[in-house]
């Protein structure tokens, strides 16, 4: 039903949500081959949580040094 959906960015953003709730119960390999993972990439969900990780672990090597 998603790839019904004209729309890219909402497309995208119902994806990486649609990935979130499957990972309380699936596998990531399993949500990854029901989900096409470059869509969901361009979600304004995923791109938050990316940037999230990369502060992190900026924040991580920081404290290393």
């Amino acid at each position: 039903m998603l790839d019904q959906i004209e729309d890219n960015r909402v497309k995208a953003n119902l994806m990486a949500a649609t990935s979130f709730f499957a990972g309380i119960l699936l596998a990531p390999d399993i949500i990854k081959t029901i989900l096409r993972s470059e869509i969901m990439k361009e979600s304004a969900v995923y791109q938050e949580i990316l940037e999230e990780g990369k502060i992190a672990g900026k924040l991580d090597g920081w404290k290393e040094n």
